[in-house]
């Protein structure tokens, strides 16, 4: 069905109700972002009753109502980040499941100095951990000498393991990315983008433009060629990543 008129448009969207994304501190933005990233990817938004119940003013509620953040119970964690993560014995678990999968065996001699992420290079793929298993020594050296290492194997391993750097989409600082997402409107342009693809209705640019930016801030053409772009390259993991660097280093 083509969407022609204003009226037309879903009866869960109201455009007042994105209002308080302007009030929202940037962790909440970032999760909104995370939300809308996770079911994009999976296609949640397909699921009966997920506008209406799930996704309201601007906010996943039902999810973010139920979800406490677990602590460990003991206190044998590290701190760890999106990208780099200490292993826990169950990644080691399954290391070793893996490893037998493919017939090495661990107490073998010969196998025992050989590098649990060389078996990408044969194709004998043993972990989902899409990079580089390693240790880190912190006791005997400098932070400066541990991160100038880095920077170097880093591109030495993703050579050897066929592996392209992951660049952000969107090169603008964090502030700039929130300004555009508030004026831009992006959650509710973004929310009535997911709605046409679970329905296969279409928006016309005309309408879209009259319900989003009533004050006529912006016009079809720039939807299509500003507002539109930038929803697809914000919501991805890879600038979604930037952003939360961003935000927990202010």
């Amino acid at each position: 069905m083509r969407i022609n008129k204003k009226s037309d448009l879903p009866k869960w969207f109201e455009i007042e109700k994105y209002n308080k994304i302007k009030a929202l501190p940037d962790d909440e933005i970032a999760y909104l972002i995370c939300c809308r990233c996770n079911d994009l990817l999976t296609g949640r938004y397909n699921k009966e009753g997920y506008f209406d119940n799930d996704l309201y003013c601007g906010e996943f509620y039902s999810d973010r109502d139920a979800m406490t953040i677990k602590q460990s119970d003991s206190n044998l964690n590290i701190s760890s980040s999106s990208s780099i993560t200490p292993i826990s014995i169950g990644n080691l678990s399954v290391f070793i499941d893996d490893l037998r999968d493919i017939n090495v065996h661990i107490k073998n001699e010969s196998v025992k100095n050989n590098h649990l992420s060389a078996y990408e290079i044969h194709g004998m793929s043993i972990t989902s951990w899409n990079g580089v298993i390693c240790g880190i020594n912190l006791m005997t050296h400098q932070d400066e000498t541990i991160i100038e290492d880095l920077r170097v194997l880093l591109k030495k391993w993703r050579k050897e393991l066929d592996l392209e750097e992951t660049l952000s989409l969107i090169n603008n600082s964090w502030g700039v990315i929130k300004t555009k997402i508030i004026n831009y409107n992006i959650f509710a342009f973004f929310d009535l983008q997911l709605w046409q693809l679970a329905t296969g209705n279409s928006i016309t640019s005309g309408v879209l433009s009259v319900t989003l930016y009533p004050e006529g801030e912006y016009d079809s053409i720039q939807i299509a060629q500003t507002i539109k772009p930038f929803s697809e390259k914000l919501f991805t993991y890879e600038t979604l990543e930037k952003i939360e660097r961003e935000i927990s280093n202010k």
